[in-house]
């Protein structure tokens, strides 16, 4: 009998473990961020202060190519804006030491202990047109 229920509960979880595994693989990530990669470095788009260790940006080569092309100096910000609402991210504050920065994240659980989260920042001028964009990813996990 208590073998009987040790195997019920058995199958009941590695059931509920493949039925989230099953959920999160159909979730598909936007475009922007399909087959991309991590770098390290360091993370961030804002301006770095002194006491901040030198040296390359943590960028995502692909994510990075992709908004560079996409976005390229003197496009529209706004647009920008608009693509990143649409494919899930989350506007954040502009960049204390410089306001002219603004950032973007979005992040989604995959497999219930791994986790993609994305980061876009660019630098617009006074007539909202896009001087730079960086885009850094980060996977967490098991």
């Amino acid at each position: 009998m208590c073998k009987l229920k040790f195997m019920r509960l058995s199958i009941f979880c590695v059931a509920m473990l493949l039925a989230a595994m099953t959920e999160s693989c159909s979730s598909t990530v936007p475009p922007l961020l399909r087959s991309v990669t991590a770098a390290g470095g360091w993370y961030g788009g804002c301006t770095r202060n002194a006491q901040d260790p030198a040296g390359p940006l943590a960028l995502s080569p692909e994510l990075d190519s992709r908004l560079r092309k996409l976005f390229p100096p003197g496009s529209s910000s706004d647009q920008l804006k608009s693509l990143l609402i649409k494919d899930g991210f989350v506007l954040g504050s502009p960049c204390a030491a410089d306001p002219s920065i603004s950032t973007a994240s979005y992040e989604q659980k995959k497999y219930i202990l791994e986790q993609l989260q994305a980061n876009v920042y660019w630098k617009a001028d006074s007539q909202n047109r896009i001087v730079w964009t960086e885009g850094f990813v980060d996977f967490d996990g098991l």
